[in-house]
């Protein structure tokens, strides 16, 4: 048989390798990009509500510091009784006289037009003859105070119904507008008044008018002379009687309300803010000294200078501000590209850092322009949350980054940094393992317990008494509970959005019941019983060297996700005497083999694995060879020329962290040792050397950043979990069961297998 050469690396063409490089600056520029967009987030809600000041107090509080006047400023402080009470008499002699619009004028004149037609048809309809008599016997029957020659008139005109809707009209026209006695106007216009506020009985709100635009009674009676003329075709007679019937309706419908007139008086009254006396401070002058309890007179003080700080000193302070940012950035820039470029190019990590940073912009403005203390300020749940999804190795320049945020915000205090820098490392390297939510509340009490020895440290560095520094201490506990919730709340929030995983999720897809792993147990139970036995492999060995095991544990579970479709196609889950590529051409093979990475990577993607199982799917198999098929390609074709090795690489990229290498090893090993005849502990061993270097001359290993002495170490711990799941078992003797049987015409060549002697 032709000998074949293994190629030690595979043939990349300078295009590919060009467009990868550009690939790699694209995101590089990205994640700047990001973050400068994070950084221009962090300016807008610097600018919202009040600025930060310096030296704030509030009443009752005892400062730390003597403050002293930082320029010439005037307060005002102390009423001004006198001038209040001017400003105030001021305020309610401007008040107008207030006048109510009774409907009720206008309601009670049509029900009495509507009764006097009624009893003008009910005349008509008796034929009785209208003289001195039967006129005074009508006015003390139905109340028809009108004139005997009017009385006749109307009924003379021999059209009640047109009349009485003349009559409607007229009062529609003139009676809903608002009507003023002249007595009424001449005692206005006598005490100078000239607008007054007319208020409908259903309104509460009133309407400002002039006295000179309201209608006087004498000018009502005269429109409604122009309207009846206007619209009435009868002789002057009839126009006089009915003139008469509606001037008898008329009245002034405005009457003054002294209980609404006291109420706006009031009113006007109260919104007279109250006058305070101006006092001066000089340049350089004590405002308080340290250990003082704050006074009102104390908090005035300085909400002047803070008044003046944020009208002079908004520009200065922002470019500052921005200039800071600049310089952090630029420094987490350099230590992510000199210690983790990974992660400076994965623009997943550097969106989280983003989001994490403008979060606690928002919530440090949220508690500085509450009530509450900024010892509240949950600075750890940044640094918890990016050890829990990335890891730790950038999380401290990013506590850096995120106390230096936080005081410049709270007003440049170097009290607020220590606590929010002390506070976040420890709830970064506490939180680094946890693998339960119990353990982000157990997290949240350490963090406490930090934040309250550190502001009990910085209170008698600042010779402050006990009870100051206890009350500050108990916010500080408080700041650390509410760090560890957010936490706990934004944690799958931010899992779900960005495609990370935390110890905690992983936890959660380890669960066999996942719809992915229950699939695979029925479709390609041989798959399922690999990647289960690839879980341990990965385990022991990356428990040896330090790195994530669960995350590799994991990662074994779904890695092979992709054979669910086309299983039959696996060695594992195929009849020993049979075999699905019997009648397949060695590249068609090559390529349904091949083809389950992108199955698999596409089904991850579809349940919406995080971006780490992704990786774990894609890279389990690197660039490596598909050797047995390769093979069976050159004994068929019996030229090597003719058969491209490429053909029978799967498609890459090779392992990029440890995890992922491991993975790879821990699946070829296993799957390698179902083919010894003899699992003794030297074939094993043999067995995983040969596999891993193999691996390691084809260059897989290249890009994970495994040592000589870590891949040494996982040889070993490869080694031990195929020694216990090939243990030798105890050849036991026949029993009598077994010979007895023999004895009654069984099998009596029959042995038990040596992989089953002891079962």
């Amino acid at each position: 048989m032709k000998k074949i050469r293994i190629r030690s690396r595979i043939k990349v063409p300078s295009i590919f390798k060009q467009v990868q490089s550009l690939t790699t600056l694209k995101r590089s520029v990205v994640g700047v990009l990001i973050l400068f967009l994070a950084g221009g987030c962090i300016l807008a809600i610097a600018q919202i509500g009040k600025m930060p000041a310096r030296g704030e107090l509030y009443e009752g509080d005892i400062s730390i510091k003597d403050i002293y006047a930082p320029f010439d400023f005037t307060y005002a402080w102390g009423t001004d009784k006198a001038k209040t009470e001017a400003l105030q008499k001021e305020a309610v002699s401007e008040v107008p006289n207030t006048y109510t619009l009774e409907t009720k004028l206008f309601k009670d004149a049509l029900a009495r037009i509507d009764v006097f037609f009624d009893n003008i048809i009910m005349i008509e309809n008796s034929e009785i003859p209208l003289n001195k008599k039967t006129y005074d016997e009508l006015v003390g029957m139905f109340n028809i105070k009108l004139s005997l020659d009017s009385l006749k008139e109307i009924i003379s005109f021999n059209a009640s119904d047109k009349l009485r809707q003349m009559c409607i009209d007229a009062l529609n026209e003139v009676l809903r507008q608002p009507i003023l006695s002249e007595q009424d106007k001449e005692n206005l216009l006598a005490d100078n008044v000239e607008i007054i506020t007319i208020k409908a009985e259903s309104i509460k709100a009133g309407k400002t008018t002039k006295v000179s635009e309201v209608l006087l009674l004498s000018v009502a009676k005269q429109k409604l002379d122009e309207f009846v003329g206007e619209n009435l075709d009868a002789n002057k007679s009839t126009k006089k009687a009915l003139l008469e019937l509606l001037n008898m309706q008329l009245g002034a419908n405005l009457s003054y309300s002294e209980k609404e007139m006291q109420a706006a008086r009031k009113a006007a009254e109260e919104s007279v803010k109250p006058f305070y006396n101006k006092h001066e401070i000089q340049e350089g002058e004590i405002i308080i000294f340290k250990g003082q309890r704050a006074k009102d007179v104390t908090v005035a003080k300085l909400s002047a200078i803070k008044l003046r700080t944020q009208k002079e000193d908004n520009l200065p302070f922002l470019s500052s501000f921005a200039l800071i940012l600049l310089l952090l950035f630029f420094i987490l820039i350099i230590y992510a590209k000199m210690f983790e470029p990974k992660t400076l190019k994965d623009n997943a990590a550097v969106l989280l850092v983003a989001i994490l940073l403008v979060l606690i912009a928002g919530l440090t403005k949220c508690i500085i322009l509450s009530p509450l203390p900024s010892y509240f300020i949950p600075a750890a749940c940044v640094s918890m949350l990016f050890a829990l999804l990335i890891g730790n190795t950038l999380v401290f320049p990013l506590i850096i980054v995120t106390s230096a945020i936080i005081s410049i915000m709270a007003g440049s205090d170097f009290n607020i940094f220590m606590v929010s820098f002390v506070g976040a490392t420890i709830g970064a390297f506490t939180i680094k393992k946890a693998r339960h939510r119990a353990h982000l509340i157990k997290t949240g009490f350490y963090l406490g317990m930090a934040n309250f020895i550190c502001i009990s440290a910085l209170a008698l560095l600042n010779d402050l008494e006990p009870i100051v520094f206890l009350k500050e201490g108990l916010w500080g506990i408080g700041g650390g509970i509410f760090a560890a919730g957010i936490t706990m709340v934004c944690l799958p929030i931010l899992e779900r959005l960005l495609h990370l995983s935390s110890d905690i999720g992983l936890l959660e897809l380890s669960d066999l019941n996942h719809p992915l792993l229950k699939e695979m147990a029925s479709k390609a139970p041989g798959t399922y019983h690999h990647s289960i036995i690839v879980g341990n492999l990965a385990e022991a060995a990356c428990d040896a060297i330090g790195a994530n095991s669960l995350l590799a544990r994991v990662g074994s579970y779904y890695h092979d996700i992709g054979k669910i479709a086309k299983a039959e196609y696996f060695s594992e889950n195929q009849p020993r005497l049979s075999s699905s590529h019997d009648v397949l051409t060695p590249h068609m093979s090559s390529l349904i083999i091949t083809n389950h990475v992108k199955d698999g990577v596409d089904l991850a993607k579809k349940h919406r694995l995080p971006r780490s199982m992704i990786d774990m799917v894609e890279q389990h198999h690197g660039s490596g060879l598909i050797y047995y098929f390769y093979q069976k390609a050159l004994e068929k074709e019996h030229k090597e020329e003719s058969v491209k090795e490429e053909g029978f690489r799967y498609p890459g990229p090779k392992p990029q962290s440890k995890e992922a290498a491991i993975i790879l090893l821990a699946d070829s090993v296993e799957a390698a040792s179902r083919t010894l005849t003899e699992p003794t502990p030297v074939h094993l061993e043999e067995l995983v050397r040969r596999i891993i270097n193999n691996k390691f001359i084809d260059r897989q290993l290249d890009e994970c950043e495994l040592t000589l002495q870590e891949i040494d170490t996982i040889s070993k711990g490869f080694v031990r979990i195929l020694i216990g799941i090939y243990h030798v078992r105890v050849e036991y003797p026949n029993n009598g069961r077994l010979e007895k049987k023999n004895k009654n015409g069984g099998n009596r060549n029959f042995k038990y297998p040596k992989e089953n002697q002891g079962k």
